[in-house]
């Protein structure tokens, strides 16, 4: 798979769970929302400005999350990459094995 990051890895039921707690923690992406929503009562503007504003939120903070998630899961491989040790350690041992893969005949 070389250098790509698995979809189903980033984007589980955990992801999902984190996402929530990120929009509703950062309710302050909200505020030109509620106010373009306010606006739309008060001064009959269009609902397509509110509209926009809670997309941009939830896409700025849907970007944000996932970069974390991406970064977090590259220093996962930087920091513990389980495979190519296992690769390596696995190909010095059949070097260093004295059977060289016989397959039951006597030569």
């Amino acid at each position: 798979m070389g250098g790509f990051i698995a979809i189903g890895k980033l984007f589980n039921r955990g992801f999902w769970v984190s996402y929530l707690i990120s929009v509703l923690l950062n309710y302050r992406y909200a505020v030109p929302a509620v106010i373009l929503l306010v606006l739309h009562f008060v001064f009959d503007i269009s609902l397509i400005w509110f509209a926009i504003a809670v997309a941009a939120w939830l896409i700025i903070v849907l970007v944000r999350l996932v970069l974390v998630s991406v970064v977090g899961i590259c220093v996962d491989r930087i920091a513990f990459p389980q495979e190519h040790i296992f690769k390596t350690r696995f190909k010095e041992d059949n070097e260093n094995n004295e059977c060289d893969n016989n397959t039951g005949e006597d030569s």
